[in-house]
């Protein structure tokens, strides 16, 4: 019987809106390109007229344009802290996180007490995964300016990223003291509670955001994750779909609408999900795990292995690609070798049930029944609602020969599985029952 993935997205990006610096209200000035023959602009003020239509044109939403004019203004001999602080924050908002941090890293030098360069440049390195040192920056920004929630919110979403969910409740809860109605706080707090297994509480906070926020798709990806993880499959595809009308080419959307397509029987929906998912984000080894998934429930057991494979050397330290790889091994028989990755998935979290059952269940295959009871009675410690735990280890407990206490996990199993909808299980383990209750009573004389 083949272990369910329950997927979680560990990370997720927060694009804060850009907050330029403000020099004070707009005015449109002329623009002099009369340059000396050296190529050097003769007007400094040219350089500042860039620079406040860059504002502008950041303010807008255009990004690039507004790249453009802090480019020119840079070029003209216009060095202020702000123009390096706004480019790198548009350059953020573009996606060139590695140009943002040269920009801030310039802005800090030019004034190392700016604590907006110290949130943008720990922003930028959340972005790229670098954690610690995303914290590390707005640790510096809180000690510069400690009234300011945005930095509260990026060093808890960078907290979080790093498993620290304590911390990162913490400081998301901190921004929300310092500003109620910081819709990006409640979307990392739901974060918190679906990496903490806390799904009902998810739903909870990912709806506040939605009230402070209604068009933010962040929320929908994790309000959609949450039902998704609640059995709920199909309103997670609603909000999945919401979140990607609204963002087309956020990979998130793709991934968890494949995973809750998976959860609904839709493999080839859930495949061509993924697929989309790695057309934007080719290296996304999230994708390859849900993909590789779906390929199995398909019987494409060799592109199982090679998306399985892939995850691997894209994120080896990811329990879940070894889950998968051990499953695909399951399913060609190789039992030795489902045992030794559902091992390293174990090695790598402890506290995940499904590789201790799809291990338990390559040892029954491996005629290790006391080894396969030991791994389904761990199974059932941490998810107590597994029915297929009960099951395998009935199975095994049956095969050493201890049918009463075997049996008892079968009624187990199927009262789960019944109490869960899943009919089809629910009969087949009926089924067991009947013909192991016949088995052990005596023959009439």
């Amino acid at each position: 019987m083949l272990g369910f993935i329950l997927a979680f997205m560990p990370t997720f990006t927060n694009l804060l809106p850009a907050v330029p610096v403000q020099p004070g209200p707009y005015q449109c000035l002329a623009i002099n390109s009369s340059e000396d023959p050296s190529g050097t602009y003769l007007n400094q003020s040219d350089g500042e007229a860039s620079f406040e239509r860059g504002l502008v044109e950041s303010e807008q939403g255009h990004y690039q344009a507004g790249i453009a004019d802090f480019d020119r203004a840079i070029r003209l001999h216009y060095t202020d802290v702000d123009v390096y602080i706004d480019r790198g924050l548009d350059r953020i908002n573009t996606g060139d996180d590695r140009g943002a941090i040269q920009d801030e890293t310039q802005a800090i030098r030019l004034d190392p007490h700016s604590s907006l360069a110290y949130l943008n440049r720990g922003l930028a390195k959340l972005n790229l995964g670098d954690y610690q040192g995303a914290i590390e920056d707005e640790d510096k920004a809180i000690n510069l300016q400690p009234d300011d929630p945005r930095s509260y919110v990026d060093r808890g979403l960078a907290k979080l990223d790093t498993g620290d969910y304590r911390g990162g409740i913490r400081d998301e809860q901190q921004a929300l003291n310092l500003d109620p109605n910081n819709s990006f706080a409640y979307v990392d707090l739901g974060l918190a509670a679906i990496q903490t297994g806390d799904f009902p509480g998810a739903i909870e906070e990912e709806d506040q955001a939605l009230r402070l926020r209604p068009n933010d798709p962040q929320a929908y990806i994790d309000r959609g994750l949450a039902r998704s993880n609640l059995g709920d499959a199909a309103g997670g595809i609603k909000d999945e779909d919401q979140a990607l009308r609204l963002a087309p080419h956020n990979y998130l959307a793709y991934v968890d609408r494949g995973l809750a397509k998976i959860r609904l029987g839709d493999y080839q929906g859930a495949i061509q999900d993924e697929n989309q998912a790695l057309l934007i984000k080719p290296n996304y080894s999230l994708a390859y795990i849900n993909r590789g998934l779906a390929k199995l429930h398909t019987g494409d057991i060799p592109g199982a292995i090679s998306d399985s494979n892939r995850a691997i050397h894209l994120h080896p330290e990811d329990p879940l690609a070894y889950i998968n790889r051990g499953l695909a091994s399951l399913a060609i028989k190789d039992y030795a070798g489902a045992i030794r990755y559902e091992t390293k998935a174990i090695s790598l979290a402890p506290g995940n049930s499904l590789a201790y059952l799809d291990r338990g269940l390559a040892k029954i295959h491996s005629g290790d029944y006391p080894g396969a009871i030991a791994d389904e009675s761990t199974a059932i410690r941490l998810d107590p609602h597994s029915g297929s735990a009960y099951l395998d280890r009935g199975l095994a407990e049956i095969a050493t020969g201890d049918l009463t206490a075997g049996i008892v996990d079968l009624q187990k199993s199927a009262s789960l599985f019944q109490a869960q909808g899943d009919q089809s299980q629910y009969q087949h383990v009926q089924e067991l029952i009947r013909h192991y209750q016949s088995v052990s009573r005596p023959e009439p004389s």
